[in-house]
């Protein structure tokens, strides 16, 4: 009788089993709900991680070329000018470099920096130079992966040809990295400025000058169809002359407005609609410091710190971080020195 009982007790319960329905619509809904919350959610969280290694990438290649530039003034007593003239090149050839064929050698790149000092010729060793590339900077990957170039060196106030035979083609107290081999339409400039770390320490202090930053490359598309990619191995044969891009090797500044309002656009791509189109994209005016890191860009100091710096930076705190010499910026093309009403204010860290 008991065995009996447990048989129907069995049959009763995989009759109920059989009767139950399988997992409703609802129920199956539910699950992809939940589901694609946690994606959500995940999907967020690794990309944030990976863009927070890629950032600390970002931040080493600073370091890297920072340390190479210290390297570069032990060794030479100067620093690496944003315009040089060609290895092998004679004087007074209109075929330039920029900052990058001479650095090369100093970031344990002595295969390519062997070529060029036997040849003087950059196109011939295009290639792919790590330590020069944004890990963020996708277009400048993708589509420039030969010769892509993300950082640039302080290049100063723009520079001016004047007629003034005195006056050079910028002030020494206006950046870091000058244009060593440019000497003006005329010929009437005296020797192009070379600046050495240790002079640093007589203005400002190493600390609080910019070394080198980013400039991300833009689409073209938002360019007016100007190539805003920056290629460190090009034959520069056009530095100096109207509509030159000199912007690509450097990064410049103009003397702020009175209100400290922005002069130039940071970490932006120029404006559409821009009445000036094409000319205006190539002048000076753009470039700025840049980058496709969400909310800012990387500056490099003279003492090698690297920063994370606010695009919200008031334009003034960036000129004066520009300026070796703050309190002694000059207009270029004048020996007028620049209002005092930007220049008497102190950065802190909160302008950061």
């Amino acid at each position: 009788m008991r065995s009996r009982g447990i048989a129907n007790s069995s049959r009763q319960l995989a009759d109920r089993a059989a009767r139950r329905p399988g997992i409703t619509l609802i129920e199956l809904v539910v699950v992809i709900v939940i589901l694609a919350a946690l994606a959500a959610l995940l999907i967020p969280a690794v990309q944030s991680a990976r863009e927070a290694s890629r950032k600390a990438a970002c931040i080493n290649n600073l370091r890297l070329i920072a340390l190479a530039m210290t390297q570069f003034d032990d060794a030479k007593g100067y620093l690496p000018g944003f315009v040089n003239q060609r290895a092998t090149t004679p004087a007074g050839s209109a075929d330039f470099v920029g900052w990058a064929p001479p650095m090369l050698a100093y970031l344990e790149r002595n295969d390519l920096a062997t070529h060029y000092q036997a040849t003087g010729s950059v196109p011939a060793i295009a290639s792919r130079v790590d330590v020069f590339v944004c890990p963020s900077d996708f277009l400048a990957q993708q589509q420039n992966a030969g010769d892509a170039l993300c950082y640039f060196p302080n290049a100063g106030m723009s520079d001016v040809d004047s007629s003034d035979p005195s006056i050079p083609l910028d002030w020494r107290e206006n950046g870091v990295s000058f244009n060593q081999a440019f000497r003006g339409a005329a010929g009437n400039k005296r020797p192009a400025v070379k600046l050495a770390l240790s002079e640093l320490s007589k203005g400002d202090g190493i600390a609080v000058t910019v070394l080198l930053g980013e400039h991300s490359a833009t689409d073209a598309s938002l360019t007016y169809g100007v190539d805003a990619v920056a290629h460190w191995a090009a034959n520069w044969t056009t530095f100096g002359v109207a509509g030159a891009q000199d912007w690509k090797q450097g990064l410049t500044w103009a003397m702020p407005s009175l209100a400290d309002k922005p002069v130039i656009p940071i970490n932006q791509p120029p404006p559409p609609g821009d009445p000036m189109g094409a000319a205006h994209v190539t002048s000076f005016l753009y470039a700025r410091p840049s980058s496709p890191h969400p909310g800012g860009f990387h500056l490099a100091f003279c003492d090698g710190r690297v920063q994370f710096v606010g695009s919200d930076i008031r334009y003034t705190k960036y000129a004066a971080l520009m300026s070796s010499q703050g309190v002694a910026a000059k207009r270029p093309g004048t020996k007028v020195l620049c209002p005092p009403v930007w220049r008497t204010t102190p950065v802190t860290e909160a302008d950061f």
